[in-house]
């Protein structure tokens, strides 16, 4: 098998289904800390969302985080989601979770899953770059990299074409972040259904 082959092998829907969705939906779906879709107050929200997040990230990234920084991420990922989305911020995604609206906190955990999933598909093809691509093998950075665009290109962004092949090949950030968006916009696999 040759490093292209291996790389996309290792990309493919079935083994990122396999190793990054299904860990992440799976951890989704047996969390039980809540009993209601709405929150009483922000203390009430801000407590339901870094708990989830440091149970979600236990579980799926492994280690622990404190209940300060497990808090500021979920808050950073909602508020994230609500500037794209919905033009608002974390005061619109509490005022959702108290009021019951767009699935009310139920809504704003699947938001924070979702994050932490696409960080994880993101982490995860990086390695798989890091892996595949040798960074002391000019020629072969370049055949791969072009080989990867040829197979997949299409499908990404118009701005990732051949000819730039050189460009991502020394630096494959931009190549990884595009690949990752499209496959959550496409995939089956990494759309919330």
């Amino acid at each position: 098998m040759t490093s292209l082959e291996g790389l996309l092998a290792a990309l493919s829907e079935e083994n990122l289904a396999r190793s990054v969705a299904i860990p992440h939906d799976e951890a989704r779906m047996a969390y039980d800390g809540i009993r209601s879709a709405i929150v009483r107050d922000f203390s009430d929200f801000c407590r339901i969302i870094g708990d989830y997040c440091a149970y979600h990230f236990a579980r799926c990234v492994g280690g622990r985080l404190n209940q300060i920084d497990a808090t500021a991420l979920a808050k950073e990922i909602v508020s994230t989601h609500y500037r794209q989305r919905h033009r608002g911020n974390i005061v619109s995604a509490f005022h959702d979770a108290r009021l019951g609206m767009q699935n009310g906190i139920r809504g704003i955990l699947d938001i924070i899953a979702d994050g932490l999933k696409a960080e994880a598909l993101e982490r995860f093809t990086r390695e798989v770059f890091d892996h595949f691509v040798p960074p002391d093998n000019w020629n072969e950075q370049y055949e791969i990299v072009k080989g990867f665009i040829l197979r997949c290109g299409v499908d990404m962004s118009p701005r990732i074409t051949v000819a730039d092949t050189h460009k991502y090949a020394r630096d494959y950030e931009e190549l990884i972040r595009t690949y990752c968006s499209t496959l959550r916009q496409q995939s089956a696999v990494f759309r919330r259904i």
